[in-house]
């Protein structure tokens, strides 16, 4: 059997790791950490302070996973209400997640997913929550899953030991909106904030409530005045892996929007997950006063006294 503990991480990996974090320009407003390429990843291992969770379906983890991993799928799967209950039920379901998970305070948290580009962000909705939480020593692994197995790196079937964490939850307000911070903005009391859905297509023109289905919500469409940036348009694909485009692309697109580095943001899609990714992109990119509704189109179009904007669009 592969012997992980016993094997050697070759140099020319961890060159390839240096060269790609000196050419990855971060801003100051996310962590150096944030983003962490596969080779990177491989190289924490062994270190028994780092901890990695895959928020693959669980029926992809069960069959290969990195190894050590947890799968954490509820990090994907769950549906929040941004209201004080709600938000009671968040801290309290994932501070037992991620306690349960083995996740210690001190810990490094790499989280992974199949790829960026088709789980609506997965991992990057964990690293969001973790931050939410105030457990800023997060990364994503960029390229995914995909991009692990291509370099050959080691997985196995074996399910990792059972052990408890002392992960608390610290709530970071600077991170969060809720449903009433943007009606703030559609009813103009607050109008020094960009609202920005980053929703597919299909959900902005107002042929399809969700990604569950085209009726999942009772309604369709948008949150009135918010600007579309199609999250998946703020990265791209080569040789078959979907990383997050570079700053002066992911700025020349939102400036192209009319989004400058210093607006106040806030940013919505589903429920969540994509606004996440986008969340990242925007961060990385020197994009300061962002915060995600992450509630998100779930909750707003519940609730038939918030306004919602139900004409039908057509791309040009």
């Amino acid at each position: 059997m592969f012997n992980l503990y016993k094997r050697k991480i070759p140099e020319v990996f961890c060159k390839q790791a240096l060269q790609t974090l000196k050419k990855f320009n971060f801003s100051k407003s996310i962590s150096p950490n944030a983003i962490l390429t596969a080779e990177e990843s491989v190289l924490l291992l062994k270190n028994p302070k780092v901890k990695f969770f895959d928020i693959r379906d669980p029926k992809n983890y069960e069959e290969s996973h990195v190894p050590g991993s947890r799968n954490l799928n509820s990090v994907f799967s769950y549906l929040a209400t941004s209201d004080d209950i709600g938000k009671k039920d968040l801290q309290l379901t994932f501070e037992e997640l991620f306690q349960d998970s083995g996740l210690n305070k001190d810990d490094h948290a790499i989280l992974y997913e199949d790829a960026l580009n088709n789980r609506f962000g997965a991992s990057c909705r964990g690293w969001y929550l973790l931050n939410l939480f105030g457990h800023s020593n997060v990364s994503i692994m960029h390229g995914g899953w995909k991009k692990w197995v291509q370099l050959g790196y080691p997985v196995t079937k074996e399910l990792p030991k059972e052990g408890h964490g002392n992960f608390e939850c610290h709530w970071n307000k600077d991170f969060w909106a809720n449903k009433e911070d943007v009606f703030n903005v559609v009813s103009k009391k607050d109008t020094t904030t960009k609202l920005v859905d980053v929703r597919d297509n299909v959900e902005w023109v107002g042929d399809s409530s969700s990604p569950y289905g085209i009726d999942f919500t009772p309604r369709k469409g948008r949150i009135p005045g918010a600007i579309h940036v199609l999250w998946s348009d703020l990265m791209k694909t080569e040789n078959g892996i979907t990383h997050l485009k570079d700053n002066a692309e992911i700025k020349k697109i939102l400036n192209d929007k009319g989004i400058q580095e210093k607006d106040n943001i806030i940013i919505y899609c589903f429920k969540g997950a994509r606004a996440s990714n986008s969340f990242i992109c925007f961060k990385k990119a020197g994009f300061e006063n962002v915060r995600n509704y992450f509630a998100s189109w779930n909750e707003w179009s519940r609730d038939m006294k918030m306004p919602i904007d139900d004409k039908k669009l057509k791309l040009h």
